[in-house]
């Protein structure tokens, strides 16, 4: 899953189950998931067909420790990795 929206949007788009901003200069990348490496692989395909604002949007997600949420930015690099995963 992934919402389109502003860099300088706080979480309130996902409590609040907010819609993506048309407009939005970022990708928050969320809940990726899957059971196998092969699947995985296919979901990140997926997501770069239907949202081709991947390459020109800042990208960022949340990581979880410690009962904390801290935001991470990623690059375009974080796809080269997926998508050299073995499936």
């Amino acid at each position: 899953m992934w919402y389109k929206c502003n860099e300088s949007d706080g979480w309130e788009f996902i409590h609040e189950w907010k819609e993506d901003r048309p407009d939005g200069d970022a990708i928050f990348l969320a809940f990726l998931c899957s059971v196998s490496p092969a699947s995985f692989k296919r979901l990140v395909v997926s997501l770069l067909d239907q949202e081709p604002a991947i390459f020109t949007h800042k990208l960022f997600g949340s990581r979880v420790r410690n009962g904390a949420s801290t935001r991470i930015n990623y690059s375009l690099k974080l796809f080269k990795k997926l998508l050299s995963i073995r499936a």
